[in-house]
Formats: C-alpha cells, structure tokens, sequence
C-alpha cells in the first residue's frame, strides 16, 4: 500500500510542483529534449553512428554496420542473416543493453540482443555508449549499451526513399520509405526486407576439406511507423510501431552433416507513447511501451526419404513498460531529476513447464549541474518479484581545463539480474542465483588539434576498471549444463579515438580511426575450478581496431574504405584460439541529382582479400560480399 502511494505521489507531483511556479527560467530547447538517460550520463563517451557509414549501410543490421563503423567485437553464426550479438569490453551480449526509443529490447529469456534482428533503415539516431552508467540505463549494462531511436525532424527534407540492393550469395534488400509533415504533425514509415540464400564456400577445419554452405537461407520483411505530435513550443507527443517476421533456417557447423534440418522462425512487434510538457522551470515526461516476441524452432531427420520432426520448442514473451520522469530547474545551471520506472514480462517457454512472470519498480534520482563545468550525481533502487538490486550510485563530470582539451570522469555502480533462462530452465536452471553486482571507473579526455595545412585532428582517449562479482555462466556437469554464479571478473582497458579532417580545394578527406585494448580476465573461482584463475574470458580479444577513411570530391563522388581487426580469442578451457582476422572493405558512390529527384549509386566490396576466419568456433564466416546498392531519394 505504502508503495502505491509512492507512486501515486510521484504521477501528482508534476501538477503540484506546477502550480506554485512563480518565477520563470529561461530554458533551452535542446536541454529539454534531452532524455533522463543522456542527462545523467556525464562522464561517458557517445559514439553517434551517422553520416555516409549509416548512409551505406541503411539497408543493413545493426551488427553489420557496428561492424564495420566501430571496434566493437560482434560475434556472429555464419553469414549476415545468423544470428550475432554484441561484446563490449569483452563481455558477453546479456551484459550490453540495446534499447529502442528508451525501452530495452534484450531478450528477457537470453538476457542478450540478435543484432541480425535489427534493421537500421527506419531509424535515423543510432549511438553506443561503453560503459554506460547503471543509474541511467538499469540492469546489464557493464559492457555499455546501444542507442535505436526516432527523433522527428532529423529527415524532413525527404518526402520518400527507395533503397534496393542485391549482392552476393544470391542476397537481395529494399527498402522504402517515407516523410509527411503537416503544421503539428509529421508521419515518417519505413518497410523493408531482404532475402538470401547464403550459400557461400569455407573450409571446414575439423574435416579438412572445403564445402558449400547449404541450408542457410533466411528471409525477413517488416515495417516501422511513427507519428510525432506538436501543437506548441512546449508540447510534444511521439510514438512508433515496428512489426518484423525472420525466417531462418540453420545450417550444420563444421564437422557436422551437411543436410542439417533445423530452422527458426522470430516474430517481434513493439509499439511505444513518448509524452513531454515542459513548464516555466521544469519539464515532465511520462512514456510507455508493449512488446511481443514470438520464437518458433523445429528440428528433424530424414527417415525413408521422409521429414522427421525431432524438436518443436516455442518461446514467447510480452514486456509492458512505463517511465515517468520530472525534471526540476532550480536555477540557471542547477535541475533535479525524478524518476520512476516500471517492467512487467511475462514468458511462455515449453522448458519452464509454463509460463513465468516477474514486476521490477525502480525509483531514480539525480542532481545535475550543467555550465562550463557539467557534472552529475544519481541513485538508483529496484524493486522485484525475483531478485531486488541494491542502490546503485552514480557520479560524472566534464570540465574543459582549457580551449580544446576536455576532461571526463565517471564512477558507477552496476548489477545484472539473472534472466528467465537462468532461473528456470528446466533442466540447468537456478532459482537461487544471485545478481552480478559491481562498479566501474572511467576516465577519459579529448583533444582537438589544428594541423594548419595538414587539417583537423580531434583525440578522445578513455580508460576504464570494472570487477565483477558471482558472474553467471553456465557450466556442464555429465550431460547437463546448469546455471551457476561462477566467478568474479575483471576487465580494464584503453580505447583511442582519432578523427581527421582534411578539405582542399575539391574533395574533402576524412579519417576515423580507434584502437582498444582490453584484458577481461576470471579472478577467482570455486575451488574445484581453481586452474581458471587469471584466464582470459572466452571470446574476449586482447585488441580491436576500425579504421575507416573516405573522400568526397565536389562533383559527389565518395569514396571509402574500411579496416577491421579483431586480435585471438580464447573459447575453450584447453587454451584453444581462434585465429586473429583483418578485413579489408571499400565503397564507391555517386550522387545524381534532377530537380527534387536525387540518386545514389553505389558498389561495395567487404572482405576483399577473401580471408578465412571465425568470430564463434565452428562457424565458417562468408568471403569476398559484392554488393550494388541503388537509391532514390525525393526531397521537398
């Protein structure tokens, strides 16, 4: 009851604060679109993902273009359509958080994101956050967390956009959407979809010998609608749907027989509602999401020249959120925030024996001071039917300590809540499983550097410390795999950041290049795992590297290449490697425009060099990719 009171207390207190407003402060616009996640997240670098890579990569997934514009490690199944996942800071993806619009998409049965899923063309702001504070985002967010959002106006240049492509391994994509815009309304919608039949060469190490990959095709179609609402300065009302279907079917790994029957079937759909009203000194915002996915995966044999089914497994779930926020601005440079969060999920998963459900209630704090100097200090506690975190604490700063060098710091307190699959897998799961509680340091700086003739250069350099304790792994015993909190985790590292500019007299020439080193390793274990002491966690690579150049001449056209590099991995107790990959990939584009009628042109080529490599064991990635990308684009 008193609980309920709490949370009616904080619905009320926009109007209450409201109505004893007697002087007004003057706020800025782009302070006040600001989210509760941003504002509280001094002391981190945000990476945002746009320009010619989002432009390249519009009829893409999110795991292909953080591939290719970033030093992030994704590690993936096989060709674009398997299934891949994120891994900061040498983490595994359950402990990076992906949201959409400001709502956590990671699966509540995996705790992690299929970022093959995830299609960039009806998004217009994508941005990666390392580290990203536990106060700001909530559960899962040691390796940091991703940004998908739509933010209206970014495009409203365009009335509508086709985008068709086809490439290599029989792959063909589109995509088309458009812009409609009224005095206080605007309506921008997205549908896309793209098939393949994947059936690339590799060489299968275990049986020496090289094979075509076979059962390997995958198709996916959806669409994205969203609406934004303002009818004046001060009021806003924003929303968005997305329906997707994929279906995949999973070819055998090496080693394994070549007419694997397996196949998998994901549904997803989401809708959200973003309300914000902002007041003579304060500005309040309430938003709410639903989502449902749906996974289908089926199994069989061959037998007489008949389809078996061996396996028919069903997983589902449906997610309710709610946010409510209110920021006070007592003074000029001075706001305080509140906040209340709310998620209820709910799973039907066949090795539950049933469905599962858990409620989490979460209460936010924090005070900001926003001037030449910017800093923060927040709390965060949560409240759940399975597990409750501890109160999480949250400090940043960034100071300019002179013209061009800024500096930043941040500490913050974080927790990961075991997932639905972690507690009640029937057999493996554990219902008496802790949370992974822990904290991170961060500091960093940035530079920005004249080299008079030779152009611009800008630096950003972060390092980080980040021990973990009773991390979740799932450990065999027999046949059996079961959940346990393992071990304690550390993982520290350095990213650098450069960016180079260089315009002359007809083209423009610019250069982004990061380098991160990592050192992810287990600290202490039970003691009949003592040898695992001081090993590095699996899949985790020591160094990563992106380098991605590019020139623009005047007469539009681009052209671009990119360097990735991904250093060796352990995957097994036996010390066993996967071998260090670089990959080498360029673009060439050319803009056409008539009137209000542009064109874009554009061929593309990853993995020149045909290298051979592995980003899990076992799972052979595609070679050289040919791709023809065209697209028109009507502007107003």
């Amino acid at each position: 009851m008193r609980f309920k009171l709490l949370i009616l207390s904080l619905l009320l207190l926009p109007l209450a604060t409201n109505a004893q407003v007697r002087d007004s402060v003057q706020l800025n616009e782009v302070e006040i679109s600001v989210s509760r996640k941003k504002n509280l997240s001094d002391g981190y670098q945000e990476h945002e993902l746009s320009g010619i890579v989002k432009g390249s990569f519009s009829n893409r997934s999110l795991g292909e273009m953080l591939h290719h514009s970033s030093n992030v490690n994704i590690r993936s199944n096989g060709s674009a359509g398997a299934a891949a996942s994120i891994s900061l800071r040498g983490l595994g993806a359950s402990q990076t958080q992906v949201n959409w619009n400001g709502f956590p998409i990671n699966s509540v049965t995996l705790g992690s994101t299929d970022v093959s899923n995830v299609m960039v063309s009806g998004h217009n702001s994508i941005s990666l956050i390392p580290g990203a504070g536990g106060v700001a985002y909530g559960s899962g967010t040691f390796g940091g967390a991703v940004n998908i959002d739509y933010h209206p106006g970014n495009n409203d240049d365009n009335i509508a956009l086709i985008d068709l492509a086809i490439g290599s391994f029989g792959t063909y994509k589109g995509a088309g959407s458009y812009n409609a815009q009224s005095k206080d309304l605007l309506l921008s919608g997205t549908v896309f979809g793209e098939m393949s039949e994947a059936d690339f060469d590799y060489y299968d190490e275990i049986k020496d010998k090289e094979f075509k990959r076979e059962n390997a095709d995958y198709n996916q179609f959806g669409f994205e609608q969203y609406f934004s609402y303002k009818p004046d300065a001060y009021t806003a009302l924003k929303g968005g749907v997305l329906a997707q279907v994929k279906d995949l079917n999973l070819p055998s790994i090496e080693g394994g027989a070549l007419d694997n029957i397996e196949n998998q079937k994901d549904s997803t759909l989401r809708m959200f509602l973003d309300f914000r009203k902002v007041y003579n000194s304060s500005s309040f915002n309430i938003k709410g999401a639903w989502f449902y996915t749906d996974q289908h995966y089926t199994k069989g044999t061959m037998e007489n020249g008949s389809e078996v089914t061996t396996i028919d497994s069903r997983i589902k779930s449906k997610s309710w959120f709610g946010d409510v926020n209110y920021r006070i601005y007592l003074l000029d440079y001075v706001s305080i925030e509140t906040g209340l969060t709310y998620n209820r999920t709910k799973a039907i998963v066949d090795a539950y024996g049933g469905s599962k459900k858990d409620e989490v209630f979460g209460l936010i704090a924090g005070l900001k001071y926003s001037n030449i100097l910017k800093a923060n200090i927040a709390l965060r506690k949560e409240w759940a039917s399975s597990i409750d975190s501890d109160v999480l604490l949250n400090l940043g700063v960034v100071y300019p300590v002179a013209r061009r060098l800024n500096i930043r710091g941040a500490f913050s307190q974080k927790f990961r809540r075991p997932t639905f699959n972690d507690l009640y897998w029937d057999p493996g799961g554990n219902p008496e499983l802790k949370p992974e509680n822990g904290y991170s340091l961060e500091a960093g700086a940035s530079y920005e550097l004249s080299l008079g003739l030779l152009g611009e250069l800008t630096t950003y350099l972060s390092t980080y410390y980040s021990p973990i304790e009773d991390m979740i792994v799932w450990q065999p015993e027999g046949a059996v795999w079961y959940a346990k909190n393992y071990s304690d985790v550390l993982t520290r590292g350095v990213d650098l950041q450069l960016n180079h500019k260089r315009t002359f007299s007809v083209l423009q020439w610019n250069t982004n290049a990061s380098l991160a080193y990592n050192k992810a390793t287990i600290e202490s274990v039970n003691e009949e795992n003592k040898r695992k002491e001081g090993k590095p966690l699996y899949y985790a690579p020591e160094w990563t590297s992106n380098i991605n150049s590019g020139i623009s001449t005047s007469n539009n056209i681009d052209f671009y290449i990119n360097w990735h590099f991904v250093s060796k991995r352990y995957y097994d107790d036996l010390s066993n490697t996967l071998d260090p990959y670089w990959l080498l990939g360029a673009q060439v584009s050319k803009t056409f425009k008539v009137n209000q009628h542009q064109w874009f042109a554009q061929v593309s080529v990853e993995n020149i060099l045909d290298e051979n490599y592995r980003t899990i064991s076992s799972y052979p990635m595609p070679g050289r990719f040919i791709q023809l990308k065209i697209k028109y684009i009507l502007n107003r």
